[in-house]
């Protein structure tokens, strides 16, 4: 679908656009599209960038005219930004309140907390977690998931979410965590290591820190992330004097890139989590990663791009020829874009975009919002193309995935029972 840019900017954004000639530059703003649409188990809500309004447009826990008649059930004024646990919406106002909504026991009651002065929102599937201006956290929603904390916590830097738990990294260096033990939630196995601590990330089942001297430790879940070894729990490794450039997560792996342009990754071996010796043969000399929820794109200084794991984007066997003279790599959570220094684009992962091929030539910059991909083109127009499949597919894809994940919980479990009672017997023998 091919739009003029005056279908898709708001007046105010076509302005800025006009006055810093932002496709010839190449400068594109932040947030350029005006609308966002976020979508749970409870309903659906708009963003309306511009005016800072926020529509929620259906329940489906509630049944009224106004949301037959396609109105708004809800308004909310002067949002900053929009946040969601699995059947619950909460929104940061401008002036630094809080609103929410949804179901009560995941984050839609703020019970007797007084929000103000906030300065960010995070979340998790289950409950959310406030960030005020001068330090301080507060919490609702599942108590087991993170909705509930047992010391007050202060001096917090930032915090990151596992799936239903969350980690703190306060301003002297040390970390926090809470929520479910299992996905992250518990860090007393490496308390010992986490103090000046600089950098901090999240898979869906683990977390993940970086110290002053680059060394890195994890915990939470061993088969997503929260160990380097998959037989063993090893939470703590070093990469010689390389200090580590970055950190992306898939929702079950991490990989790391240090500064020599070196990477390694640990986790789940199909989301991730693994390469094979053919692929880390390539992974020299790399200037940056890029991630969907289950596959990982490596860009090489060279403009090479090598991309590993099974689903969204781990494969581009598909596409005709080598991922090449690539000048820079776009993502979402289900698929890759790139853009060629020739101006063409090339796609992999769950992106639709085979009818657009011959029309995606001569591109300027690529964008990805809202669950869409848009391509300027030099004179002008906007290509877009979604980035997803339709809702039926999509969740047939994700419900095909958590049983895989499932199945491999099940045969690591009885691999490690195997692997006890044959220690049993041979202690039984050596008795």
């Amino acid at each position: 679908m091919i739009k003029e840019c005056s279908k898709i900017f708001h007046p105010k954004q076509r302005e800025w656009l006009r006055q810093q000639n932002a496709v010839a530059r190449n400068i594109i703003p932040t947030t350029w599209t005006r609308y966002q649409t976020k979508k749970n188990l409870f309903g659906e809500v708009k963003f309306d960038f511009v005016t800072g309004t926020v529509f929620f447009i259906r329940s489906k826990t509630h049944i009224s005219a106004a949301m037959d008649s396609g109105k708004p059930f809800f308004v909310v004024e002067n949002a900053k930004s929009v946040h969601m646990t699995k059947e619950s919406f909460a929104v940061l106002k401008r002036n630094g309140e809080v609103v929410v909504w949804g179901n009560p026991l995941l984050g839609g009651d703020l019970g007797d907390i007084n929000l103000i002065n906030v300065k960010q929102i995070f979340e998790n599937d289950y409950s959310f977690a406030a960030l005020t201006h001068n330090g301080t956290v507060y919490t609702w929603g599942d108590s087991n998931s993170g909705g509930f904390l047992t010391t007050p916590l202060t001096n917090v830097k930032t915090i990151v979410a596992s799936k239903d738990a969350y980690c703190a990294l306060k301003n002297d260096g040390t970390i926090f965590t809470w929520g479910d033990s299992e996905n992250g939630g518990d860090s007393s196995r490496v308390s010992v290591h986490l103090y000046k601590i600089t950098k901090v990330f999240a898979s869906g089942e683990a977390f993940c820190v970086v110290d002053e001297n680059s060394k890195v430790i994890c915990w939470g879940n061993p088969d997503s992330g929260g160990s380097f070894e998959e037989d063993e729990l090893v939470h703590v490794k070093t990469f010689g004097n390389v200090l580590v450039k970055t950190i992306v997560s898939t929702k079950t792996s991490f990989v790391i890139l240090t500064y020599d342009g070196e990477v390694a990754c640990w986790g789940n071996p199909e989301e991730g989590g693994y390469f094979s010796e053919s692929v880390e043969a390539q992974l020299y000399n790399v200037e940056s990663l890029q991630n969907t929820e289950t596959g990982v794109a490596a860009k090489r200084y060279d403009g090479y791009v090598i991309s590993w794991g099974k689903y969204y984007g781990g494969d581009f066997s598909a596409i005709n020829g080598d991922l090449t003279n690539v000048k820079q790599i776009f993502t979402m959570e289900n698929g890759f874009v790139d853009l060629q220094y020739d101006g063409t684009v090339k796609c992999w992962g769950v992106v639709h975009w085979e009818h657009l091929e011959e029309q995606l030539v001569d591109i300027v910059h690529i964008m990805a919002d809202n669950g869409k991909f848009f391509a300027f083109k030099e004179c002008g127009k906007i290509i877009e193309f979604p980035s997803s499949f339709p809702l039926h597919e999509r969740m047939a894809f994700v419900e095909a995935l958590e049983e895989r994940r499932q199945a491999r919980v099940r045969r690591a479990t009885r691999e490690r029972v195997r692997s006890f009672e044959e220690r049993l017997l041979v202690n039984a023998f050596a008795a």
